[in-house]
């Protein structure tokens, strides 16, 4: 198991609400400001984190086709492209949550 086999059920669990977690951080967050963020802008931050999840889920089902079939160099590229693709993603994003005021 790796990282992401880690992460995704921590940070998205298989609940019947999986934004459970996000929503949790984000109502701490909001009782040590003191401040409530906006409701558009909480939706916004778990829409945003959705989509990497998404991501994150792409790059694990690489992963587990390449166990399958290691020496396969597509599945080997597909990992490398999926890697790529995720990584960039994620550094496009983060910067979305630092928005000026609404701060998550």
């Amino acid at each position: 198991m790796g990282t992401t086999g880690i992460l995704l059920p921590i940070f998205w669990p298989t609940a019947s609400d999986p934004n459970v977690v996000w929503k949790s951080l984000i109502a701490n967050a909001e009782n040590l400001v003191d401040a409530k963020i906006d409701e558009v802008m909480k939706n916004l931050a778990i829409s945003k984190l959705n989509g990497l999840k998404s991501a994150m889920n792409k790059y694990k089902q690489a992963i587990e086709r390449l166990k399958k079939e290691p020496t396969n160099p597509i599945e080997q590229e597909a990992v490398r492209t999926t890697y790529k693709n995720t990584d960039m993603i994620f550094l496009y994003s983060m910067p979305q949550f630092v928005v000026r005021n609404f701060e998550i």
